[in-house]
Formats: structure tokens, C-alpha cells, sequence
């Protein structure tokens, strides 16, 4: 659960979190937390439950941003140190730089990129579209790359329903 290439991943908070307080002035909660490898457990104490406290809600999906690094009065030993916190929904377009979905040359047709486009259209954005077509019949599978100039869009859940529900197409996010 606490690994990650960037040092970041998303989060979803349950619904079981333990607030308290450690001396009269400084506070500490405990939030469980689960992605789809596993659970897990982050402390926050003192200025680090002041400053992420408003994150740290029921039912909430995070993107966490932390580092491991070795405890402060214990040096030989380990600790995951959060150094920021913003919701999944609001960091998605900061993310999601581009979009490359691969066509294989046998299914573009009309049809195929009136859909495309009416999807496309549904919600402009910040992600760089590019497009990869395929030659399926060279056995090679030669293939021209392209990238849409005029359009940036917003990759929305109607748009990765569309890519993942035809087994043709390969897509790629960054």
C-alpha cells in the first residue's frame, strides 16, 4: 500500500479513524487508510494533524504525496512522512498530461470517429489528445502517430468506459 514510483498515490479513507491526544497540547490521530493493494495505517501528530486534518474525513479519496524517512528520535527506524495531501478529483487534470490511444487501421471508419469525436468533445480540458494508428494487416504493424492541435480534452469516466470497453484499442495515460 505504501509503495509507489512517484512517491504518490490515491487514497481512500474508511470509515474507522482514532482521534486523541498524546499531553494537553499536542494532538495525534491515527487514519486507516486502503488503495486496491492493501491497507494501512498513517499517524499524523502535532502541526502534521493541523495541517491535514481537513483532508482527513470519512469516505474521502486523497492523493498523498509522502516520503519514508528515518524517525526523528529514532534514527534506525523508518516512518512515512505525508507532505501533502489534495483530492483525487481536483489533482486528476494536474496529472493526466496526455492521452495516446492506439487504432488498429481495420476499425476506423466513419462511425468509429464520429463517436470518438462526439466524446471527445463532451468536455474540453488541459490533456494533449495523440493518436496512433496501426496497421494491423502489415505484419510489421507499422503505425503513424498523430496529435489532435485544435483539441485538448478532459478525460472523463464516459471517455475510459468507451476505450476499455472495446478490447481493439489500447490506451495510455502519459
Amino acid at each position: 500500500i505504501f509503495s509507489s514510483t512517484a512517491g504518490s498515490c490515491p487514497f481512500f479513507f474508511p470509515p474507522s479513524m482514532n482521534f486523541g491526544f498524546i499531553s494537553s497540547s499536542l494532538s495525534r490521530s491515527f487514519f486507516p487508510m486502503e488503495d486496491y493493494s492493501g491497507s494501512g495505517e498513517i499517524p499524523f501528530f502535532g502541526q502534521d494533524f493541523v495541517n491535514f486534518q481537513g483532508y482527513l474525513n470519512e469516505g474521502m479519496f486523497l492523493f498523498i504525496k509522502a516520503r519514508c524517512q528515518a524517525r526523528q528520535w529514532r534514527p534506525e527506524e523508518l516512518e512515512i512522512k505525508v507532505t501533502s495531501i489534495d483530492l483525487l478529483s481536483n489533482i486528476k487534470e494536474e496529472i493526466v498530461q496526455k492521452l495516446t490511444i492506439a487504432i488498429p487501421l481495420s476499425i476506423l471508419d466513419a462511425d468509429f470517429i464520429t463517436e470518438l469525436e462526439a466524446l471527445t468533445k463532451e468536455g474540453t480540458g488541459t490533456t494533449e489528445l495523440l493518436f496512433r494508428v496501426i496497421d494491423d494487416s502489415d505484419a510489421h504493424h507499422r503505425h503513424l502517430d498523430f496529435i489532435s492541435r485544435s483539441r485538448k480534452i478532459s478525460v472523463n469516466n464516459k471517455l475510459i468506459r468507451f476505450l476499455e470497453d472495446r478490447p481493439e484499442l489500447q490506451f495510455q495515460i502519459n
